[in-house]
Protein backbone atom coordinates (compact mmCIF):
# COMPACT_ATOMS: atom_id res chain seq x y z
CA UNK A 1 0.00 0.00 0.00
CA UNK A 2 0.93 3.59 -0.82
CA UNK A 3 0.82 6.08 2.36
CA UNK A 4 -0.52 9.60 1.69
CA UNK A 5 1.88 12.26 2.06
CA UNK A 6 4.98 10.46 1.07
CA UNK A 7 6.82 9.16 -1.65
CA UNK A 8 6.96 11.08 -4.84
CA UNK A 9 4.36 12.94 -6.71
CA UNK A 10 3.01 15.10 -3.68
CA UNK A 11 4.21 18.50 -2.81
CA UNK A 12 6.21 20.93 -5.02
CA UNK A 13 7.66 18.62 -7.41
CA UNK A 14 8.83 19.41 -10.79
CA UNK A 15 5.01 19.13 -12.24
CA UNK A 16 3.82 21.97 -10.13
CA UNK A 17 7.16 24.44 -11.01
CA UNK A 18 5.60 26.01 -14.12
CA UNK A 19 2.24 26.45 -12.91
CA UNK A 20 3.93 28.65 -9.92
CA UNK A 21 6.39 30.46 -12.20
CA UNK A 22 3.47 31.00 -14.04
CA UNK A 23 1.35 32.52 -11.30
CA UNK A 24 4.36 34.43 -9.53
CA UNK A 25 5.04 35.71 -13.26
CA UNK A 26 1.22 36.92 -13.51
CA UNK A 27 1.44 38.28 -10.09
CA UNK A 28 4.46 39.89 -10.76
CA UNK A 29 3.02 41.61 -14.27
CA UNK A 30 -0.16 42.73 -12.88
CA UNK A 31 2.14 44.57 -10.14
CA UNK A 32 3.94 45.99 -12.55
CA UNK A 33 1.13 47.35 -14.44
CA UNK A 34 -0.60 48.91 -11.05
CA UNK A 35 2.42 50.59 -10.22
CA UNK A 36 2.87 51.98 -13.99
CA UNK A 37 -0.82 53.46 -13.85
CA UNK A 38 -0.23 55.02 -10.16
CA UNK A 39 3.14 56.44 -11.73
CA UNK A 40 0.68 57.66 -14.92
CA UNK A 41 -1.69 59.05 -12.43
CA UNK A 42 0.43 61.24 -10.02
CA UNK A 43 1.95 62.37 -13.26
CA UNK A 44 -0.95 63.96 -14.83
CA UNK A 45 -1.80 65.37 -11.13
CA UNK A 46 1.99 66.91 -11.27
CA UNK A 47 0.85 68.04 -14.60
CA UNK A 48 -2.26 68.98 -14.12
CA UNK A 49 -0.92 71.35 -10.62
CA UNK A 50 1.55 73.36 -12.87
CA UNK A 51 -0.82 74.29 -14.79
CA UNK A 52 -3.04 75.34 -12.51
CA UNK A 53 0.08 77.47 -10.41
CA UNK A 54 0.92 79.29 -13.99
CA UNK A 55 -2.60 80.03 -14.53
CA UNK A 56 -3.25 81.06 -10.92
CA UNK A 57 0.43 83.40 -11.67
CA UNK A 58 -1.35 85.28 -14.91
CA UNK A 59 -4.41 86.21 -12.92
CA UNK A 60 -2.33 87.92 -10.23
CA UNK A 61 -0.48 89.53 -12.73
CA UNK A 62 2.92 88.64 -13.15
CA UNK A 63 4.86 85.60 -12.65
CA UNK A 64 6.52 84.09 -9.46
CA UNK A 65 9.76 84.10 -10.60
CA UNK A 66 9.89 87.66 -11.48
CA UNK A 67 8.95 88.35 -8.02
CA UNK A 68 11.88 86.40 -6.87
CA UNK A 69 14.10 88.36 -9.09
CA UNK A 70 16.70 91.01 -7.63
CA UNK A 71 16.63 94.32 -9.25
CA UNK A 72 18.89 94.94 -11.78
CA UNK A 73 21.14 97.56 -10.86
CA UNK A 74 20.81 97.47 -7.60
CA UNK A 75 23.43 96.91 -5.09
CA UNK A 76 25.10 93.44 -4.99
CA UNK A 77 23.52 91.35 -1.90
CA UNK A 78 25.40 90.83 1.23
CA UNK A 79 27.59 87.52 1.16
CA UNK A 80 25.55 86.21 3.90
CA UNK A 81 22.41 86.37 1.88
CA UNK A 82 24.43 83.80 -0.71
CA UNK A 83 24.17 80.09 -0.71
CA UNK A 84 27.67 78.52 0.40
CA UNK A 85 26.75 75.77 -1.43
CA UNK A 86 24.29 76.77 -4.79
CA UNK A 87 26.28 80.28 -4.46
CA UNK A 88 22.57 81.50 -5.36
CA UNK A 89 20.65 84.80 -4.06
CA UNK A 90 18.49 82.85 -0.66
CA UNK A 91 14.80 83.90 -1.41
CA UNK A 92 13.99 84.27 2.33
CA UNK A 93 17.03 84.20 4.11
CA UNK A 94 17.24 83.69 7.72
CA UNK A 95 19.88 83.92 10.78
CA UNK A 96 19.55 81.34 13.58
CA UNK A 97 19.77 82.22 17.01
CA UNK A 98 22.95 80.97 17.44
CA UNK A 99 24.41 83.63 14.61
CA UNK A 100 24.42 80.28 11.74
CA UNK A 101 22.41 81.20 8.68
Amino acid sequence: KKKKGRGGGGGAGPSQEPEDEAALAAAEEAELAAALEESARLEVGATRAAGDQARVAERQGGSSLAEEAPPEGGEEPPDDFVCPITTELMSDPVMAADGHA
